[in-house]
């Protein structure tokens, strides 16, 4: 046998049983409603602030994908992510990366930025009926509808 034969000979059993062994350890997966559904903002509450409400007009958005990232359209720009949903069902999202398109009005801007920060310290969420809701800081809420 030359030596090639005998180190894949070897090394294909090895990568088996690596496979076998790690296989268990992936990370958990979210809801499967959670995945491959686009979202679409309707307020965002933080309490002792007014209630940010997002009409027809402007479509805020967001997609889980099963590969631990996510993304969407803001108020004025497009955005992504990673994130991680942990076996106690909580919710870590990474930094936000944004195209660099400028807002039309002072107000989309301010939205944004709420937005912006809000989202990613959101710690868990919830499911129920076509509505998610991400939950950040004590009582704060991102509110989104899936549209069926």
């Amino acid at each position: 046998m030359n030596t090639i034969s005998a180190r894949a000979g070897f090394l294909l059993p090895s990568a088996l049983l690596c496979l076998a062994l790690f296989s268990g350890c992936q990370e958990p997966l979210p809801d499967a409603d959670l995945l491959d559904n686009v979202w679409t903002l309707e307020s965002i509450f933080a309490p002792g602030e007014p209630i940010i409400l997002v009409g027809p007009a402007r479509f805020v958005t967001i997609q889980f994908s099963d590969d631990s990232r996510l993304s969407g359209d803001s108020f004025c720009n497009q955005y992504g992510a990673t994130y991680m949903v942990s076996e106690n069902g909580a919710l870590e999202i990474g930094s936000i990366l944004t195209t660099l398109r400028g807002c039309l009005s002072n107000e989309l801007h301010h939205n944004e930025d709420t937005y912006y920060l809000a989202l990613p310290q959101s710690h868990s969420y919830r499911i129920d009926s076509h509505v998610l809701r991400l939950y950040y800081d004590d009582d704060s809420v991102l509110k989104y509808r899936l549209e069926v």
